[in-house]
């Protein structure tokens, strides 16, 4: 399970045991499985996310680079190309994914933690 220091800072649950989670108070967003060891499956920094009852769509950067992927959380597989409109589109087609589900930021997820004690 998340320590419980992560879990004062926030999480969103995702479909079939995933949740994305912010590492540190001042640090990047990652998705990890949610049980006993937490294992992260996708990379920090998420960036942007999606999601429905089946796929998270998520735009992260490795600080030189941005990258569209999709997790299909039924069959556990990822997929990412590097970030562009064209293969946004085509990640969303791949997968079956709703054409009018819409990345957002991901630190909008979250309130804001100026205001926190």
């Amino acid at each position: 399970m998340l320590d419980l220091e992560k879990r004062q800072r926030g999480l969103v649950e995702l479909p079939n045991n995933y949740g994305v989670f912010q590492v540190s108070r001042e640090g990047p967003y990652e998705i990890a499985v949610l049980n006993n060891d937490d294992k992260q499956v996708v990379k920090p920094n998420i960036l942007e996310i999606a999601w429905d009852e089946r796929y998270v769509l998520f735009k992260r950067s490795d600080g030189t680079e941005e990258e569209i992927g999709v997790l299909d959380t039924k069959t556990k597989v990822i997929k990412s190309l590097s970030y562009s409109s064209d293969n946004l589109q085509k990640m969303k087609s791949d997968f079956g994914i709703a054409q009018d589900i819409a990345l957002k930021s991901v630190t909008g997820l979250w309130p804001d933690a100026t205001k926190m004690r």
